[in-house]
């Protein structure tokens, strides 16, 4: 028989047992995938004459079945008349989800969809739908600080404010805050207060004197505004020379009172950069009447806009910290740390041993490049170890600034600081000068220098009460403590970048 038969024969032979399989075993036809169905948990007639107003801010909730498999994700939108446009799918694996609907006028009408996806990527035909009713009461906002048209301050400010959503989170409210007419161009913030930089002030780049107004709104998550809280106050340039965005001295006037030895007080500071800076750089503060500090962040942007910060308080009944230093050292220590120079007179300097201070040990060991307070035996003196006092006809010494400081008044309040190198002491109390027992040469003042080029400079005893027997011997300090003050900085149109 010839090959290509036998090969035809097998063949068929082949063929012929594979139809008999066929013909005794079940259909194998594979069925077409079933898409899933979706529920949605909130079915009413919006047409039945029951009021079914729904609050903007709504949770939802779905589920979605498959009879074939199993479902793998979900698509939900809002179709809203009022915006025609938006009528993307959002897609969520969530069988829920919490949505702020859109209801701008108080108002919204849209129908929720949900469609769910199965396994093999197909979509619920017919998803499930609801018609609501959205409503949105208005939110409301205060400025709980508002300054008013008598105050001023510089040019920076913290605001604070309290708002409230009667249908909502407050937590979720936003808010639009701009100065004068600038609403085109308002910051969004959340939260409840906010530090506004000091290049916001900035009118045609420069720094102006006048009349401000900042004006706070607050937007729901439905995006429902508020009606508008404003305040208005008058913001003062750095200094009186108006080519000057940045003032070569800040002299804070911490001595509050007008008798005749306040006056003598503020005449030795204000009459000392007199002498020895230009006409118009420097700028007087009297935090008795003005205190433009009601943040850390406040606070370094106002020494921003200065070489140096002069803050005297040493007068005789000024034996209380201050409570501004207490609560915004933080500022004064970011001013140092941008290069600026800062001087402190006065008493109850650092908090010690049994004696409370404006500035932290930390910023002693920080800024002023000392270990410690040095201390006395305890039971010497009205204060705590860490008080020490001075009597009438004692001196001082500065070698740095070669000057003498003889002592018209008793004082107590002082500080002896455990310097990390002496050529940093800028007033030393020689052995035997301080009223509590000492064997060594205690430094009483201090001046360290900074690593971005400033100075930190504390002067723990009072100026004023230090011209005994020399007329003039806290004047010629002061003289030669401005005279080696670092050189100014570059002057620029705006102060340090600033931080919300």
């Amino acid at each position: 028989m010839p090959r290509s038969t036998v090969a035809r024969l097998a063949h068929s032979a082949v063929l012929a047992v594979v139809l008999a399989l066929g013909a005794c075993s079940p259909a194998t036809t594979l069925s077409p995938n079933v898409s899933p169905e979706t529920t949605l948990f909130v079915q009413f007639d919006p047409n039945d004459g029951v009021p079914h107003e729904v609050v903007y801010d709504v949770h939802l909730y779905w589920l979605g079945l498959d009879s074939d498999g199993f479902v793998e994700a979900y698509e939900y939108r809002l179709l809203d008349p009022a915006r025609p446009a938006d009528s993307a799918w959002v897609r969520t694996a969530d069988t829920d989800r919490q949505i702020a609907v859109p209801t701008p006028t108080g108002v919204s009408t849209p129908r929720f969809e949900v469609r769910a996806i199965d396994d093999q990527g197909a979509l619920d035909p017919t998803p499930a739908s609801q018609q609501f009713s959205f409503t949105n009461e208005a939110p409301t906002v205060r400025i709980t600080n508002a300054l008013r048209s008598i105050d001023s301050s510089y040019a920076a400010v913290t605001v604070n404010w309290n708002g409230v959503d009667p249908d909502g989170a407050a937590s979720r409210l936003q808010y639009r805050l701009w100065l004068d007419g600038n609403e085109a161009n308002a910051r969004v913030l959340q939260g409840n207060g906010f530090s506004l930089p000091s290049a916001d002030f900035l009118q045609g780049g420069a720094y102006r004197s006048g009349p401000r107004r900042l004006y706070l709104q607050a937007i729901d998550a439905g995006g429902r505004a508020s009606t508008i809280d404003s305040m208005s106050w008058y913001v003062r340039r750095p200094v009186p020379d108006t080519l000057r965005q940045r003032g070569r001295v800040l002299l804070i006037d911490d001595v509050p009172g007008a008798g005749v030895a306040q006056s003598v007080t503020d005449s030795l500071w204000v009459n000392a950069l007199a002498r020895n800076l230009a006409p118009g750089s420097f700028e007087l503060l009297r935090l008795e009447f003005t205190n433009p500090f009601r943040s850390a962040i406040d606070l370094e942007r106002v020494f921003s806009l200065y070489d140096a910060v002069f803050w005297y308080r040493g007068f005789a009944t000024i034996t209380t910290p201050s409570t501004v230093i207490q609560q915004y050292q933080s500022g004064i220590e970011a001013y140092l740390d941008a290069g600026g120079t800062f001087l402190f007179e006065g008493f109850a300097s650092v908090v010690g041993e049994g004696a409370a201070g404006c500035f932290s040990p930390a910023f002693l060991t920080d800024y002023l490049d000392c270990d410690s307070l040095l201390v006395h035996p305890t039971g010497q003196g009205t204060g705590g170890a860490a008080d020490w006092g001075i009597s009438v006809g004692k001196v001082l010494n500065s070698s740095i600034y070669n000057a003498v400081l003889r002592q018209t008044q008793n004082y107590a309040g002082l500080r002896a600081f455990a310097v990390r190198d002496t050529n940093h002491v800028a007033v030393w109390a020689r052995l035997g000068t301080l009223s509590q027992p000492h064997t060594v040469d205690l430094p009483v003042g201090v001046r360290a220098p900074q690593p971005a080029g400033g100075q930190a400079i504390l002067i723990s005893t009072a100026l004023r009460g230090a011209s005994g027997g020399n007329q003039g011997d806290a004047a010629r300090f002061l003289d030669a403590l401005i005279a080696q003050l670092p050189p100014p900085r570059p002057q620029r149109g705006s102060a340090r970048r600033g931080r919300p």
